[in-house]
């Protein structure tokens, strides 16, 4: 199956917001850019967050064991930076999402089993030195009965 996902590097028409979307294939062994899969294919254009800039689809086929990461950054005239990390299996169905705010990256949903394939994102973005806390693995026996 194909997963769709994008690229985006948009500002407002003012230029005090920006908004910035990458799109990686990530396995146990690596990350890559999901525009340098041998699999990945250009599928067009649409509209971005904002007006000024593109955003552009690509449609990639992940090999068994791979998870497409879909990030989405906003940053505001404070320069404050929200947005969300979000994992997608080869059906194209969003398994796990962190949001990212106040400088934290947080688990919001999905299978926190993989939150190792969140934090691999984050490191390949170079983001972990600029987080002051890192919570990926979500609430203890959250759906188990546990109590920790």
């Amino acid at each position: 199956m194909t997963v769709k996902v994008f690229y985006e590097d948009t500002r407002s028409k003012t230029g005090k917001h920006r908004a910035v979307a990458i799109a990686l294939i990530v396995s146990r062994s690596k990350v890559v850019d999901a525009r340098k899969h041998p699999r990945a294919r250009h599928a067009g254009k649409t509209r971005g967050v904002y007006s000024r800039g593109y955003r552009t689809l690509y449609e990639v086929e992940l090999n068994p064991g791979e998870l497409a990461a879909q990030t989405l950054f906003v940053r505001n005239p404070r320069g404050w930076v929200k947005g969300y990390i979000a994992l997608l299996d080869p059906q194209g169905r969003e398994v796990y999402r962190a949001v990212v705010r106040e400088l934290k990256a947080r688990y919001s949903r999905g299978d926190p089993s993989l939150s190792w394939a969140a934090l691999a994102v984050i490191r390949h973005l170079g983001l972990e030195g600029r987080l002051r806390r890192v919570n990926l693995e979500g609430p203890r026996g959250r759906g188990t009965g546990e109590r920790g």
